[in-house]
């Protein structure tokens, strides 16, 4: 469950990083942050792929999100769990029929096949102007892995990066210093 609900949060950071930067059209918002306290908050659409049934607190991060997400950029989140089995065609219909749709997460088979029917935007002007934190962080190497045409269109995740499965220990080493592996 924490893992999931960590990719939760994840997925919706980026969201509200990359997505809510943006006027609905796609085009970067010229207002200023006061002016946007007194507009009306942009509902982000984030579909989200799940594992069995969908989680029982999900309304609650869904909830805690909103409440960063209207306070930093007058912005709330609607998460829009999908299970595995549906996804990939869910996303389908969800582009084809023009449902409002503002971030998903995409398997490296489907992307290319997005951007090649103008499905997806590029992000290079919104990660540029809103998303320099998220450029920093990745790096060129990660940032050069979505391109297609020398274009963004999207981010890549560092999951690989910053999970770890175990840790492996020489046992003449942990009987000699009396390491505890009972964590």
């Amino acid at each position: 469950m924490k893992k999931r609900l960590s990719f939760l949060s994840s997925i919706v950071a980026l969201t509200v990083i990359v997505s809510g930067c943006g006027s609905e059209n796609g085009a970067a918002s010229p207002k200023k942050q006061d002016d946007k306290k007194t507009e009306a908050p942009y509902e982000l659409t984030v579909a989200i792929p799940v594992k069995g049934a969908i989680p029982k607190d999900m309304q609650l991060v869904n909830d805690e999100i909103n409440k960063i997400a209207k306070e930093k950029i007058n912005a709330t989140v609607k998460l829009l769990p999908i299970s595995y089995s549906a996804y990939v065609n869910q996303m389908n219909l969800m582009m084809t029929s023009g449902e409002k749709l503002d971030l998903m997460v995409v398997w490296g088979a489907f992307y290319s096949s997005y951007v090649a029917k103008g499905q997806v935007l590029a992000l290079d002007d919104l990660l540029t102007k809103h998303g320099k934190n998220i450029s920093e962080s990745l790096g060129p190497v990660f940032l050069n892995a979505p391109k297609v045409k020398g274009k963004i269109y999207g981010v890549p995740t560092i999951r690989d990066l910053a999970q770890d499965y175990g840790f492996i220990m020489r046992k003449d080493l942990v009987t000699k210093y009396n390491i505890d592996l009972s964590m």
